[in-house]
């Protein structure tokens, strides 16, 4: 999937998309509706970082691996 291609692995928790915070499936499904370059910051067990993941919506999507950094 894009989101493993991206760096996303299995057991991490998804905190914040664009320093948007994620509660619940509708605020992420909210945050990811605009496309573009997301920010998603995860934290598995007592580690966090961020990964970020480009959305096209006219040629599909399109993930990219940046550099992780920790999440607050």
């Amino acid at each position: 999937s894009k989101a493993s291609v991206a760096g996303l692995k299995p057991f991490e928790t998804i905190r914040s998309i664009n320093d948007q915070p994620v509660m619940d499936v509708k605020d992420f499904e909210r945050l990811i509706s605009h496309g573009g370059e997301l920010k998603i910051a995860v934290k598995r067990m007592t580690q966090g970082r961020t990964v970020k993941i480009r959305l096209d919506s006219k040629d599909g999507e399109h993930a990219v691996d940046d550099a992780t950094s920790p999440a607050p």
